[in-house]
C-alpha cells in the first residue's frame, strides 16, 4: 500500500482537511491523524488506519460461518432478577436504595462461575436485550453476549435533554438525580444503536454525550476521544437536532462521581439540575472538530476556571 501526503486538492478522505494525514490513491484507505479508529499505526506518521473500501483477498479458510446468535438474552436476564442480592448493587454504586430498579431486569447471580455478580441486561436501539453485563464485587465486568446499551425504561418521558453517558452506573446515577440519561457500552461504542434509539424522540430535544475525565500519564484521553466519535456520529445521524458534548467539571471522573460526592446536603434532584446546568453551559455543538481542537477547549477552560479560583482567594 503506497501512501501520499494530503493537500489542499486531495483532502485527507475522513477528517477532510489538507495536512498531516495520508491517503492512498486508489481510494481503499487513508491514515488519518484526527479521527481515530479501531487499528492505529505505529510508525513516525502515527495516525489512524481506515479502510474506505476492503478491496482485500477473501481468506481461504477450512472453518465453517459462525452461527446467528439465538440465545434469548431476556430469560438469560429474568434467572437472577428476583435475588436479593440486586439491592447491594446501590450501595456499590453510591447511590438512593431502589436506584437500579430504573434499568429493567437487574438481577444477581451468585453462582456465576467467575464468582458471584450483578447481572445488568443491554438493549440494542429497539430497547430489546442483546447481552448481560456482569459486574463483580472487585469492580471488574464481563458481558455475555452482545454489547448494547444501558436504557431507563420511560426515558423517552423524562423532559430535559437526553444525556448520553458511559455505562450503567452513571446512566443510574443521573435517572436517580430525575435527568433524562441512556448509556452506551465503552467510550466509542453503541453509535448504530443509539441513533435507532434517539429517533423514536422530538428532533427538537437536544442530546449531549457526556465526556469522562480518564486522561492517562501518557497524553492519551479515551472519554475524550470516544465521545467526540458518538458525538459526530449523531450529529451526521441528526444534523438538524442540537447535538453537543460536555465533559464533567475538572477533578471529577463522571456522573456518578459528580452526583454522589458534590452537593451532598442537598436532594438528589438538586444535584441533578446542578450536574445538568454545569454540562449545559459549557456544552458544544458537535461538528467535525477535531479531536485535538476538542482537547484544546477543554484544557483552556481548565485554565481560565482555576485562574478565576485564584483571583477569589486574592
Amino acid at each position: 500500500m503506497t501512501m501520499l501526503r494530503v493537500n489542499t486538492h486531495n483532502r485527507c478522505p475522513v477528517c477532510q482537511k489538507p495536512d498531516w494525514c495520508l491517503y492512498d490513491p486508489d481510494g481503499s484507505a487513508a491514515i488519518c491523524q484526527r479521527v481515530p479508529s479501531d487499528k492505529r499505526v505505529s510508525t513516525k506518521d502515527a495516525g489512524y488506519l481506515h479502510r474506505l473500501i476492503d478491496n482485500r483477498r477473501p481468506r481461504v479458510t477450512t472453518k465453517t460461518k459462525a452461527k446467528a446468535d439465538t440465545t434469548d438474552w431476556t430469560a438469560v436476564a429474568k434467572r437472577h432478577v428476583r435475588h436479593a442480592g440486586a439491592e447491594l448493587l446501590d450501595a456499590v454504586w453510591g447511590l438512593p436504595a431502589g436506584s437500579h430498579k430504573c434499568l429493567p431486569l437487574v438481577g444477581y447471580n451468585p453462582d456465576d462461575t467467575g464468582g458471584p455478580c450483578w447481572t445488568v441486561p443491554m438493549v440494542n436501539g429497539a430497547e430489546q436485550v442483546v447481552g448481560v453485563s456482569r459486574r463483580y464485587g472487585d469492580g471488574s465486568k464481563k458481558s455475555m453476549g452482545r454489547n448494547g446499551l444501558f436504557v431507563p425504561a420511560g426515558w423517552q418521558d423524562r423532559p430535559g435533554p437526553v444525556f448520553v453517558v458511559e455505562g450503567a452506573s452513571d446512566t443510574a446515577a443521573m435517572w436517580a438525580a430525575g435527568l433524562c440519561a441512556v448509556g452506551r457500552p465503552s467510550n466509542s461504542g453503541g453509535s448504530e444503536m443509539l441513533t435507532a434509539l434517539l429517533s423514536q424522540t422530538d428532533e427538537e430535544r437536544a442530546i449531549c454525550v457526556v465526556v469522562e475525565r480518564d486522561e492517562k500519564g501518557n497524553g492519551l484521553w479515551p472519554g475524550l476521544d470516544g465521545s467526540m466519535t458518538v458525538a459526530r456520529y449523531l450529529r451526521k445521524a441528526f444534523p438538524k437536532r442540537p447535538v453537543k458534548w460536555a465533559v464533567v467539571p475538572a477533578g471529577i471522573k463522571d456522573a456518578c462521581e459528580f452526583l454522589c460526592h458534590t452537593y451532598i446536603d442537598v436532594e438528589w434532584e438538586d444535584r441533578g439540575w446542578g450536574l445538568s446546568k454545569v454540562l449545559m453551559d459549557n456544552a458544544v455543538f458537535a461538528g467535525d472538530d477535531a479531536v485535538t481542537l476538542a482537547r484544546m477547549v477543554v484544557e483552556m477552560r481548565d485554565a481560565l476556571a482555576e485562574m478565576q479560583d485564584r483571583i477569589n482567594n486574592l
